[in-house]
């Protein structure tokens, strides 16, 4: 609709070309499909009118995520005041239970470097015994006088960890060699025979991770490395029906 002071200008112009006369006026306020949008007019002797409705310049691309990214900006600051004052969720942790081997899990489990050990060892003169927090594996040296005293000297083969508690966490098995015996030899980790026998019971040596290996089975469940927890002490056991003495450490081994 056009306004009635438009068009009564509109008639004014009509007149005047009737006339025989030439006028040109723009109209700036004209109501073209509900919006306001500049008009030109043109009127000259051939009493031809025409009307060109000026286009809004389009949004540039820059213009339109320039807007987006400041509703989205807006949203992330309501976000952040409505949480802010909200209580941190508190998530207790889980209580861990000692993990049980099943038939599937039952076998050596090796490191991708694992290899035959060849570490020079006699079990003559070995000697175990716990001095400071460690267990010591050791042979008697050339005795030196303390005063008026002589003492023998210890050359330490090892040292082995004292722990009563197994890691979180089980470790590889790198060589064939995985412990000592009470005799002082070297245990081989295929030799289930030769400390099976033993009798369920019997202490038969230590692992490289420092806990003691018993011969027999163990009459209740054992981990994925063999071993269990009897009286407050880690142990592993060795049956008859076993492939190899442990199957993982329990603790982390030390290197011969």
């Amino acid at each position: 609709m056009i306004k009635t002071r438009n068009y009564a200008v509109a008639l004014t112009l009509v007149a005047v070309s009737a006339a025989g006369g030439a006028l040109a006026y723009t109209l700036p306020d004209i109501i073209v499909g509900g919006q306001t949008a500049g008009v030109a007019w043109s009127a000259g002797p051939t009493e031809t009118f025409s009307a060109t409705v000026a286009e809004k310049p389009p949004l540039l691309r820059e213009d339109k995520l320039a807007s987006m990214r400041e509703k989205i900006a807006a949203k992330k600051n309501i976000f952040a005041a409505v949480t802010e004052n909200e209580p941190e969720e508190t998530i207790e942790p889980e209580e861990e239970t000692p993990q049980e081997a099943t038939e599937e899990d039952k076998g050596e489990i090796r490191c991708a470097s694992y290899q035959a050990s060849t570490v020079a060892w006699t079990s003559a003169g070995v000697k175990i015994e716990e001095v400071e927090g460690a267990r010591l594996v050791y042979r008697e040296g050339a005795a030196t006088m303390v005063g008026s005293t002589s003492v023998p000297t210890r050359n330490t083969l090892a040292q082995l960890p004292l722990k009563s508690a197994p890691t979180s966490s089980g470790n590889c098995i790198a060589t064939d060699v995985i412990g000592i015996s009470k005799s002082g030899a070297l245990m081989r980790n295929n030799e289930v025979l030769a400390y099976s026998s033993a009798g369920a019971g019997t202490l038969v040596g230590y692992a490289l991770d420092g806990f003691p290996i018993y011969g027999g089975a163990h009459t209740g469940a054992v981990d994925i490395c063999g071993g269990a927890t009897v009286g407050g002490q880690y142990r592993y056991f060795v049956g008859s029906g076993q492939e190899t003495v442990i199957n993982c450490y329990s603790g982390t081994p030390i290197s011969l």
